[in-house]
């Protein structure tokens, strides 16, 4: 759920079933394991106040997901418990997701690559994401545009220029390029696309050239049923 600010309840029922380090359980089976009663689970997954639950029922949930307890209760947006990936997360502004990644990586003795791509092109991926993010800002206000004109006839060509930023960009990273939205810029787009054909065939219809062509159909088929 990258960028996205999770309630408190959802964080509870995310760890519950995502994040949980013993993979996906029943409230049930949370009850069973750490002793919290399943009305207590049920009443943090719903953000309803439950003033039976205290911090050491939320100690013993966090424990046995493998989350921390700032991050359930709204305090953090790192759900590690481990104060050494929270920090990393915190300075570099990565997820924990890619703390980890980056520590398999540096265990798979791939850190010099890593090492030398950061430091000699770093700066040229930031620069990319910059520029992919500021052209997705331009292209949405070009869509805004279209609609409050209701002129559809531009938007086949942000269609194209969205769908070459998408196949440029996923060299680099193919989840960020979803993650900033382009997918939904790409079929807005499409169905603006599509207003203007439907548009153009309404007022072909008005003209005299459609009443015309209608004409000569009809007598095309009048001649060979002769």
């Amino acid at each position: 759920m990258n960028n996205i600010k999770l309630t408190r309840g959802e964080r509870f029922k995310d760890a519950r079933i995502e994040r949980n380090k013993h993979g996906k359980q029943t409230m049930d089976e949370v009850t069973a394991a750490t002793g919290v009663p399943k009305s207590k689970i049920w009443a943090l997954e719903n953000d309803e106040i439950d003033r039976g639950v205290d911090y050491r029922e939320v100690g013993k949930l966090a424990k046995h997901y493998g989350v921390s307890v700032d991050w359930l209760l709204c305090i953090s947006e790192h759900y590690s418990p481990n104060a050494d990936v929270q920090a990393a997360a915190v300075y570099t502004g990565l997820s924990v997701d890619a703390v980890h990644a980056l520590r398999q990586i540096s265990k798979a003795s791939y850190i010099e690559a890593l090492n030398d791509f950061l430091i000699h092109h770093g700066h040229d991926f930031a620069g990319e994401v910059f520029l992919f993010d500021a052209s997705l800002k331009i292209a949405e206000a070009g869509l805004d545009n279209i609609e409050q004109s209701e002129d559809y006839s531009e938007a086949s060509v942000y269609e194209g220029y969205l769908e070459n930023r998408a196949y440029c960009f996923e060299r680099y990273c193919r989840n960020l390029a979803r993650d900033y939205g382009i997918d939904k810029l790409i079929e807005r787009a499409k169905k603006l696309k599509e207003k203007h054909y439907d548009l153009e065939i309404k007022n072909y219809k008005k003209t005299e050239r459609f009443a015309n062509d209608v004409k000569r159909l009809i007598e095309e088929r009048g001649a060979g049923n002769e």
